[in-house]
């Protein structure tokens, strides 16, 4: 499960080293673009995380650069929703602001709304909802890559 799949990159990716898809994106021009591609083994569904109703669990969501997106006050139901929608043992990766608040900011030249919890109430909602986590890594680089806050986390029984 690619949640707030964009453009499609993650969702071709990891079709490329044979994984079943499912992409999920509020944004009709995103989605268009991964469709287009005709990704091997993804299917696409223009919708709003919180309305999104899977008809399978999934075995991996990941989550790059989309929880920020969300309000505020609906973060805390991420976690639970996502745990509803995965099997026991499946991962979830997924990454998130460094700083509990709200702010807009921009993208390619389109103003976006940003938001988030702290660090700990966020790793407390993991916890509460059968995740354990893994690895997490505030102020992470690599190449030239750069995010607040990644997290991986296993879903337990």
């Amino acid at each position: 499960m690619d949640i707030g799949c964009g453009f499609g990159y993650i969702s071709k990716y990891l079709s490329d080293q044979g994984f079943r898809v499912t992409g999920i994106d509020i944004s009709e021009n995103l989605l268009k673009k991964a469709i287009d591609q005709k990704i091997p083994n993804a299917t696409f569904y223009l919708c709003d995380f919180f309305e999104f109703d899977p008809k399978e669990k999934y075995d991996g969501v990941i989550a790059f650069d989309s929880f920020f997106h969300f309000p505020k006050e609906r973060q805390p139901e991420i976690y639970q929703i996502v745990s509803n929608w995965m099997n026991e043992g499946a991962y979830l990766l997924f990454t998130h602001g460094g700083e509990e608040g709200e702010k807009m900011g921009e993208i390619f030249g389109e103003k976006f709304y940003y938001s988030c919890l702290d660090t700990k109430e966020i790793h407390e909602l993991l916890l509460r909802t059968r995740f354990e986590i893994a690895v997490s890594i505030e102020g992470y680089k690599e190449g030239d890559m750069d995010r607040d806050l990644v997290i991986l986390a296993k879903k337990t029984k």
